[in-house]
């Protein structure tokens, strides 16, 4: 039974048990502590071609690249966290945010020519916004709690994050300029790190609901949450390919931190980042 099952997953293609092969292409950009410390790096998902695109000896996170190529991220490289942005290529590297206090988690709208970021130059974590140069920073959230894991809808109209205002974390939703914000999740568990979908319909985030973190899926307005993936390990960090047929997340699954790939309509999987050290916050285009 068992060489039957293994014969057939292998006939099933690239994406697993129950997917099929299709050619995944675009770049991947993620965070990886593989050199010592943790360093982003950009793959070619076609060429299976990967260059590393920060090399210090801080640490250098969570990045998200744009459609254009724009890569910010958050780095430890002048003492603190602060926001950066370069070039596709690791040119280019600029510091945009400069205080006493941590600066992380930026998201780049090119709709918008903005980034949200979480700041804790207020003492605790609130959601900023500011332009691509760094110019005219403006807090958006008011509160005695943390907001972060922000993020921009493709239209620029709205923002994702995450609060503990509540108690626990759960997902919230704004304009994009603070105002009108509604929570979208209901629960005892902690909901974050949400994302839109490229067409703005659906929201992917992070949720211990069941235990262990796992990924899920709702609509905008936060009604028919669906579990997409299913395992006795951690799941998070969701990000959608630019085509949105596709979902990208950190998970410990096999006693590491690898990058998993997840077909929604055939609900193939595969770990497409796999080596013995933590890789995590992946970001696609």
């Amino acid at each position: 039974m068992l060489a039957l099952r293994v014969k057939f997953e292998s006939t099933r293609g690239e994406l697993g048990l129950y997917g099929y092969k299709k050619k995944i292409r675009g770049e991947l950009v993620y965070a990886s502590n593989k050199d010592g410390n943790y360093e982003i790096y950009k793959k070619n998902l076609q060429t299976k071609k990967e260059v590393r695109l920060t090399k210090n000896n801080a640490d250098d996170y969570y990045p998200q690249i744009s459609p254009s190529g724009k890569i910010v991220y958050t780095s430890r490289v002048d003492g603190n966290e602060e926001i950066y942005i370069m070039d596709s290529d690791g040119s280019n590297k600029k510091r945009l945010t400069k205080n006493d206090y941590d600066d992380w988690q930026p998201f780049y709208s090119e709709v918008l020519n903005k980034i949200v970021f979480t700041s804790y130059r207020d003492k605790n974590a609130e959601v900023y916004i500011m332009d691509i140069d760094g110019k005219n920073q403006e807090r958006l959230t008011v509160s005695e709690y943390d907001d972060l894991s922000s993020s921009i809808s493709p239209d620029g109209k709205k923002i994702v994050f995450a609060s503990n205002r509540a108690g626990n974390f759960e997902i919230y939703i704004m304009d994009i300029d603070g105002k009108n914000q509604k929570r979208l999740t209901f629960n005892l568990a902690d909901d974050w790190s949400p994302v839109f979908s490229p067409d703005g319909k659906k929201i992917a985030f992070s949720s211990n609901r069941d235990g262990k973190n796992q990924v899920y899926i709702m609509d905008r307005d936060g009604k028919n949450r669906t579990r997409i993936t299913l395992n006795i390990s951690n799941d998070w960090s969701p990000a959608f390919s630019p085509d949105g047929k596709y979902i990208v997340f950190h998970s410990n699954r096999f006693g590491k931190g690898g990058i998993h790939l997840l077909d929604l309509d055939t609900k193939g999987e595969r770990e497409i980042i796999k080596n013995d050290k933590d890789n995590w916050t992946p970001s696609w285009r």
